[in-house]
């Protein structure tokens, strides 16, 4: 059974939530959303003032936690999101709907390619087969698509 905390994640309410606190973003107060801070060398890049733009997020993981582009959304850019995960495309056009979400994989070739989905730890989902490998090894349950 999910806790509290689990359901309430990547939710709408935790979308409210997050943008009601990111009004009282100033010095010494900054949430980040990204998995190592990402999201923060963004600001750091583009100003906490800008409040347009554009970004395609590859591999975009959660609407809200662990995502690299949440904070520019709230701040009113706009985009896409791509993921090879379908469960989370799902929860990004619930939460993320001004974007454009694609249940895609990205490849510099054009060939069929298995996407291998970690059923426990979808960020580290890959296309790498030694990836996968290293991910079996250490006890991850690995779906192919």
């Amino acid at each position: 059974m999910k806790s509290l905390a689990d359901r309430l994640r990547n939710s709408r309410f935790h979308y409210l939530l997050s943008k009601t606190l990111e009004k009282f973003e100033c010095e010494g107060f900054t949430l980040s959303y990204s998995q190592a801070g990402e999201d923060l060398i963004l600001k750091a890049i583009f100003g906490k003032q800008k409040r347009t733009g554009f970004y395609v997020d590859v591999g975009a993981n959660n609407p809200i936690q662990k995502n690299n582009t949440f904070k520019l959304y709230i701040k009113g850019w706009r985009g896409i999101n791509i993921d090879g995960n379908e469960s989370l495309i799902r929860k990004l056009n619930k939460i993320r709907k001004k974007d454009l979400n694609l249940n895609q994989v990205i490849s510099c070739e054009k060939k069929e390619i298995t996407f291998f989905q970690v059923k426990n730890g979808h960020e580290m989902s890959t296309v790498e087969e030694s990836i996968r490998d290293t991910l079996v090894r250490d006890g991850f349950e690995i779906e192919e698509k």
